[in-house]
């Protein structure tokens, strides 16, 4: 794998590891990685399964990228006052499950596994019992994790035994339960698979990331993939409700490969704003930036009136950054642009991205094809004059857009 150069610019800043910490309740670089796409969820599988010795070639990072990613994670760690707790993370193995190393580099090892967690007051164990009850809740949620439920099932005996107050003994056994109803098959029909989307929406995966933290998408994985298996095999039905694309479920390990595959093999696909964004998202964690960030604008030209909605949703901080640019040029103009403006401005900001237009779909809407052959006929040395003069037809705050960005 070709490893990313080192940079100057940060990966990850201080409002992602707090919004990360806020849905997981704690932070893990690993989890990170996985969920960025930044570690493909098969290379991890394999990991998990001792088949892979570490996870330093399955990184599209240098060592001095990684460092660097570590000690990123540190400081942001400490402006947030989170504690360090070390992890030791296990092969899947149901009967001897061996300890894995993420990286053949010691601290890198133990700093890409380790929980931050809000900072609380350490307990006082002053009763024995309090302590093994502790230790034996610990073991459930591990075996919870990896899904060994006749173990789990031993070890919500001996927490009962020991904690029978505990409150959270019949939400164990919730969880228990739902793992091993994961072994029956899965609905075939669309109203059974959306009820089984709900209650594992709704219930079981909140349920999990309250009670496992970040092991979570561990106990969840086999859920997602059997949907995933499911909604692969459904009839293919015209009003398709977004929620029953295999992409949905494939984004949800996330194995972002496998949702770029199946979205741009999708006939329907630009049709969907959702599956567009989901795309987006897709080439992004794939190491496909300029891609992902022309299928955001492909989703606003092609579905102007989704746009508001789609930008309050959208996770890529470039486009995030580019949209705020956009509001302050309108402030500095002194002008109010169309939103169909939008996609035209990140094309004069990012000029680069008119190379990669052919790899994506159309971009139609007239403003933004003008604002595009303008980039080119700037680059190419060519007469601007007829083109100025349509984008101008289209909306004066557009050429005005224009002066002001892409002349220069």
């Amino acid at each position: 794998m070709n490893k990313r150069a080192a940079t100057s610019g940060g990966f990850i800043d201080i409002g992602a590891v707090d919004r990360f910490l806020v849905e997981h309740g704690s932070f893990t670089v690993l989890d990170w990685l996985l969920a960025e796409g930044m570690l493909a969820y098969a290379d991890y599988a394999a990991w998990r399964d001792g088949n892979r010795e570490t996870l330093d070639d399955a990184l599209p990072l240098a060592p001095a990228d990684v460092d660097h990613l570590l000690a990123e994670i540190d400081r942001h760690g400490q402006a947030l006052h989170l504690a360090a707790e070390p992890r030791e993370i296990f092969t899947w193995s149901t009967s001897n499950p061996q300890p894995l190393k993420a990286s053949k580099r010691a601290d890198a090892d133990r700093r890409l596994v380790q929980q931050w967690r809000r900072a609380s007051p350490a307990p006082q164990f002053d009763l024995f019992m309090d302590n093994a009850a502790s230790v034996a809740e610990s073991r459930l949620c591990g075996s919870l994790s990896v899904r060994r439920f006749d173990e789990a099932t031993r070890d919500l005996n001996a927490l009962s035994r020991l904690d029978p107050t505990n409150k959270s003994l019949g939400q164990y056994q919730d969880l228990i339960n739902y793992g091993r109803h994961l072994q029956t098959p899965a609905p075939t029909d669309a109203q059974g698979i959306l009820a089984e989307l709900d209650g594992l929406e709704q219930e079981v995966q909140p349920l999990a990331r309250t009670l496992l933290g970040s092991n979570a998408r561990d106990y969840l994985t086999p859920a997602w993939q059997r949907l995933t298996k499911a909604l692969k095999e459904l009839p293919a039905q015209e009003d398709l409700n977004d929620r029953l694309h295999p992409s949905y479920a494939l984004a949800q390990i996330p194995e972002w490969e496998a949702v770029r595959q199946c979205l741009e093999s999708e006939p329907r696909l630009l049709q969907r704003p959702r599956w567009l964004q989901c795309l987006a998202r897709a080439c992004r964690a794939t190491g496909k930036p300029e891609a992902g960030l022309l299928w955001w604008l492909v989703s606003m030209d092609r579905h102007l009136s989704d746009t508001t909605s789609a930008l309050e949703r959208c996770d890529d901080p470039v486009l995030s950054k580019l949209f705020s640019e956009f509001l302050t040029l309108q402030d500095r103009l002194r002008i109010e642009l169309p939103e169909s403006a939008f996609p035209g401005f990140v094309l004069l900001r990012r000029p680069g991205l008119v190379h990669y237009l052919g790899t994506v779909a159309p971009l139609e809407r007239p403003e933004t094809v003008v604002m595009a052959r303008l980039i080119e006929a700037r680059r190419d040395g060519k007469d601007e004059i007829a083109l100025r003069r349509s984008l101008g037809e289209i909306d004066l705050g557009l050429l005005a857009m224009y002066l002001q960005v892409g002349v220069r």
